[in-house]
């Protein structure tokens, strides 16, 4: 006996019709008339009229007065934005971060900002030992790890000044030495901005290494950093290398499927 197929659930059939339109916005590269818009939706114009007026009354599509063009209207770039809002970078970062360590055969980090500073949430272990302080819900030095030094580089100092300073009177001696003066320390945080990479040696964790990457949301803010660790003089951290590479590629895929780049799109505040 044949095996029964899987009945489809039920749906508003109508629903499903009027979204068609919407897919044909979506894959335009820009405004379309009703005629093409009918065309592509695979319905007479008349019918492609309807759902239009609807999806217009609703914000969810708005009309050029001027050349009757069709057009996302507010409702949906607003929709859109929350969708993005509510996406877990932990959830989205997961495979990505996993393929990543198989990639390198390094561990693999993913650090968010919490309130008390960048915050280790999850991690993809490799076969190599790895530090026993670097642990799920650790709180990570601003000043002396490469995940540290990435929310530095990108958050507004206001965020992250009375980190720093009690950072400061902690490592005193590395102060004094000149490893984290201030113009050092500015220096570093200017080479991470423009080559989207920040490495640590030692610092935090004697021989070992660090090498981070931003994970950018739909606005362009930072929401979390991923990281590389290895042991030192083991693990390549050549800004040009293959794990950097990797890395940011990495880290590149996550910000896309959070939203980074739609930011322009976002409506103007009533």
């Amino acid at each position: 006996m044949a095996a029964k197929r899987p009945r489809e659930p039920r749906h508003i059939q109508s629903i499903s019709v009027g979204f068609r339109l919407i897919r044909c916005l979506e894959s335009a590269a820009g405004p379309l008339s009703l005629k093409e818009l009918s065309a592509g939706a695979a319905m007479s114009p008349s019918q492609a009229h309807l759902y239009m007026a609807s999806f217009v009354k609703a914000g969810f599509v708005q009309q050029d007065p001027a050349t009757a063009r069709y057009n996302f209207g507010r409702y949906a770039v607003e929709l859109g934005l929350a969708a993005l809002r509510r996406l877990d970078v932990i959830a989205v970062a997961r495979e990505p971060m996993r393929e990543l360590q198989q990639r390198t055969g390094e561990s693999v980090f993913l650090t968010i900002w919490g309130n008390r500073g960048p915050t280790i949430v999850h991690k993809v272990d490799s076969a190599r030992p790895i530090p026993m302080t670097v642990r799920l819900g650790h709180v990570l030095p601003l000043l002396l790890t490469s995940s540290g030094r990435i929310f530095l580089a990108h958050l507004p100092a206001t965020d992250t000044a009375d980190l720093v300073g009690a950072e400061k009177r902690m490592y005193r001696e590395l102060l004094q030495s000149g490893k984290l003066s201030a113009k050092r320390i500015a220096l570093i945080l200017d080479n991470v901005r423009q080559r989207g990479l920040s490495r640590t040696d030692s610092l935090f964790d004697q021989g070992f290494t660090g090498l981070s990457a931003p994970v950018l949301d739909y606005s362009g803010r930072i929401c979390a950093a991923m990281t590389l660790i290895g042991p030192s003089g083991l693990f390549d951290t050549a800004f040009d290398g293959k794990p950097a590479t990797a890395l940011k590629a990495s880290t590149v895929m996550v910000s896309n499927e959070l939203g980074y780049g739609l930011a322009e799109f976002s409506p103007a505040k009533k």
